[in-house]
């Protein structure tokens, strides 16, 4: 787990702020999302796996929901970015938008498609809608600043120059 020491910190940082301080607000944002779509681009796969779990577990334990529903979720929204990873470029902020956006939709109904599953008592209104929206464009436009920071570190390139 060495190199992820910030990672944990982050995804820490962010969880108390999403369920402590965000908490009583109507729109629910997964900020710990973010760092999972962060590591998916760096990680190696084991390690990553291992950290995904990790933050699920803590998601779940965090956000009070049913138990192992984020530890389901996340590592196969992982595996799906570091398959997606190896065929996309993210070389602008709206390519990194719009990768975000297509992951928060995956992740968004997943998680609605868990609970009516196991709970039969999910039902879509209009303001669950709405706040999927609002949450989806947050997100969208907040995850090219937790991406690049990473890609700008793991993208230099060493050149050899031969004589």
């Amino acid at each position: 787990m060495r190199g992820y020491f910030w990672d944990i910190i982050l995804l820490l940082g962010l969880l108390i702020i999403q369920t402590v301080i965000l908490g009583s607000m109507p729109v629910k944002m997964d900020f710990t999302f973010l760092v999972i779509i962060r590591v998916a681009f760096y990680a190696s796969l084991l390690p990553g796996i291992f950290f995904v779990l990790i933050a699920g577990w803590l998601m779940d334990v965090f956000s009070g929901n049913s138990c192992g529903m984020f530890m389901l979720i996340y590592p196969l929204l992982f595996l799906l970015i570091k398959k997606i990873d190896r065929h996309v470029d993210m070389d602008s902020f709206f390519i990194e938008s719009l990768f975000a956006l297509i992951a928060g939709i995956l992740e968004t109904v997943l998680i609605i498609f868990i609970i009516s599953f196991f709970y039969n008592s999910f039902s879509l209104s209009i303001m669950h809608v709405s706040f999927f929206i609002i949450q989806l464009i947050i997100f969208s436009m907040a995850a090219p600043f937790f991406i690049k920071q990473q890609l700008d570190k793991s993208s230099t390139k060493t050149y050899v120059v031969q004589r």
